[in-house]
């Protein structure tokens, strides 16, 4: 159920495991957060900025070589500085690429640190060295540093503090986490070392976008004859006796099956399954679980370049609010274009969260000019006559979200993935029927794939 990365990351690895697989999707396009779109003649990405880990030999080209989908993807490298960290002060940070010289830097900005910035990146190195992702696709292997799983339940800040890291290093290390939307008061260390690490190995993007990951994922799974639904998802789940038989399809066809694997998020399950087919406790926990936070997208074309032009910006803005900045055309030659992320709780669109797509009221229209005004009057510090060179703009919100992917609330990572906060495990009541993508494994695209993977390799033999 899905046609998103986890959803036709599966589709392809049970098929290539000889299962005959059908995709599900409601939408009118596969991707899911991955959809890109054409304004004026210029493409941009929704949900789609830049691949983790995804430098040669990283751990993406092995799961792309995997899906047999390598050769299929042209790989965009980013500039020698790949990240510019933004603070709230109007302080700038040139982050470079790789993690020897990440540490490195780390050594030279912070001299008097050093003894408290080796412990903690020893402590991230142990966390990385039980990671089984990294073990499992690479070869990885396992150094005598382990952390416990307690502690790997523990906030980065944690480590960083019984690390003795000041607390402007910490801010400034702990940046890179914003990229998935959270903080480090927050962000549960084993997600940190992961989305930090594979960030600082190689942050590449691919060309063509989401579009292009997406397109490619979809001619593999058809290749091996995976049949793909579009504009047509799941009304109702069969089952007999704690074991799935099928689904009825929104035209009302029913589909017979041997396993389901729901990409989707859990309350979609429990909707179509009805509550006689999961436990009191689980509907109740689906209904309370907290989501993670909703986003707030700016696109927008330039009628020429402007300064301060890295890879890509992690932004903590004045205002409070946290998100990324991405100039496509630093990639790709072009008409210069922007692409904006600022993280918000998608309680700020609640309000509007009855109306539809394209019918969206005047209040929220007026709600959105004034939040990008906000945003934009915040970077102009770090990014000077960027307002002025803006010819063209275009603005999303969670309820962007919500209405393209069906994501509770427009929560832009699916439940939230904080420290505390409950997991939903894979199995489900129905002992055939399985849980993925990001809303049970890491946030983000390296987190939904491997994730996905990782779920195939541990059913496709039941």
């Amino acid at each position: 159920m899905g046609a998103g990365l986890a959803g036709l990351t599966c589709a392809i690895s049970m098929a290539q495991a000889g299962w005959s697989v059908q995709v599900f999707e409601q939408h009118s396009v596969a991707g899911g957060l991955m959809q890109g779109f054409h304004r004026e003649g210029h493409y941009f990405d929704s949900g789609f900025h830049f691949i983790t880990g995804s430098q040669p030999n990283g751990i993406m080209r092995s799961l792309f070589t995997r899906l047999g989908i390598q050769g299929e993807l042209s790989f965009l490298e980013p500039s020698a500085i790949p990240f510019v960290i933004h603070q709230a002060d109007g302080s700038q940070y040139d982050i470079p690429a790789g993690t020897t010289a990440f540490r490195q830097w780390c050594v030279q900005q912070w001299p008097e640190t050093e003894p408290a910035l080796i412990h903690f990146f020893a402590a991230m190195d142990a966390c990385l060295n039980t990671d089984p992702w990294r073990q499992w696709l690479t070869g990885f292997s396992e150094s005598e540093g382990h952390l416990p799983a307690l502690a790997l339940s523990q906030s980065a800040q944690d480590f960083m503090e019984e690390a003795g890291l000041p607390t402007h290093v910490q801010s400034i290390i702990g940046s890179l986490c914003i990229i998935l939307g959270m903080r480090i008061e927050s962000c549960p260390f084993d997600l940190f070392c992961a989305v930090t690490a594979s960030s600082i190995a190689g942050a590449y993007r691919v060309e063509g976008g989401g579009t292009a990951l997406t397109d490619a994922l979809v001619r593999q799974a058809q290749a091996l004859g995976v049949q793909i639904h579009l504009r047509n998802g799941m009304q109702s789940l069969c089952y007999e006796e704690r074991v799935a038989t099928g689904i009825i399809d929104e035209r009302g066809v029913q589909h017979s099956a041997d396993m389901m694997i729901m990409s989707c998020h859990p309350s979609e399950f429990v909707r179509c399954a009805g509550t006689e087919a999961v436990r009191p406790s689980f509907a109740q926990r689906i209904d309370t679980l907290p989501d993670s936070c909703g986003a707030f997208f700016i696109h927008a074309l330039l009628d020429e370049p402007v300064s301060n032009q890295a890879s890509h910006h992690i932004l903590q803005l004045s205002n409070g609010w946290d998100g990324y900045l991405f100039f496509p055309h630093t990639f790709v030659d072009g008409k210069p274009s922007l692409e904006i992320v600022c993280w918000l709780p998608t309680e700020r669109t609640a309000d509007w969260s009855d109306s539809q797509l394209g019918k969206r009221p005047e209040t929220y229209q007026q709600w959105k000019e004034n939040t990008a005004a906000k945003i934009l009057e915040s970077l102009e510090p770090s990014f000077p006559g960027l307002h002025a060179s803006l010819s063209r703009m275009w603005t999303g919100s969670s309820l962007t979200i919500q209405s393209y992917t069906r994501s509770r609330n427009g929560a832009a990572m699916g439940l939230s993935h904080d420290v505390g906060a409950e997991r939903i495990v894979f199995r489900s009541r129905l002992r055939n029927c399985y849980f993925t993508g990001h809303n049970i494994s890491h946030p983000g695209i390296m987190g939904s794939m491997v994730g996905a993977l990782e779920l195939c390799e541990r059913v496709k033999t039941v």
